[in-house]
C-alpha cells in the first residue's frame, strides 16, 4: 500500500501525533510508559480485539521525518513507514508505505487478491486518521 496525503499542519505536529499514538499503544498493551527517545528498537507484544497476537518492533525513527515499525504475526510481516515532508505555509505531506510478506504461497496469493479488493478501504481509513490529526492542530 502506498499513500501520500497533504495536510494543513506542520510536520513537527504530525510527527509528534504519530509518536504519541505509538507510546499510547505501548502503554495500553504492556503498561510500560516510554519517552520518545526510548522508542527506537523497542519491541512489544499486542493482542488485537479479534484475538490475533502480534509482535511490534519500532525499526527506525528520525525526529520530525520518519517513523517505521514492523508488525509480525504467525503468518505475516508488515513493514509500515511514515515519511513526513515539510511544505510551505505550515503544511506537510505524509507518505505512508506498507509492505506485506506472507509465509507461504497460498497466503501470498490471498494477500494479492484481498489487497486489490480491500486496499482502497485501508487507504480511506488512513486518510481519515491523518485528516483527523491535522484537524486537531487547526483546533488548537
Amino acid at each position: 500500500m502506498n499513500l501520500s496525503r497533504k495536510l494543513n499542519a506542520p510536520k513537527t505536529f504530525i510527527y509528534n501525533k504519530l509518536i504519541e499514538s505509538s507510546i499510547h499503544d505501548i502503554k495500553t498493551s504492556t503498561g510500560v510508559e516510554l519517552t520518545p527517545e526510548e522508542l527506537k528498537g523497542y519491541e512489544y507484544s499486542k493482542t488485537f480485539p479479534s484475538g490475533h497476537k502480534a509482535t511490534i518492533h519500532v525499526v527506525d525513527i528520525i525526529e520530525n521525518e520518519l517513523y517505521q515499525f514492523k508488525t509480525t504475526t504467525s503468518i505475516r510481516e508488515f513493514m509500515t513507514t511514515y515519511k513526513i515532508k515539510e511544505l510551505p505555509n505550515n503544511r506537510c505531506e505524509v507518505i505512508c508505505t506498507e509492505t506485506i510478506e506472507s509465509h507461504g504461497p497460498m497466503l501470498k496469493y490471498n494477500d494479492m487478491l484481498t489487497g486489490a479488493v480491500l486496499g482502497w478501504s485501508k487507504r480511506k481509513q488512513l486518510k481519515k486518521i491523518l485528516d483527523s490529526m491535522a484537524a486537531t492542530y487547526n483546533k488548537e
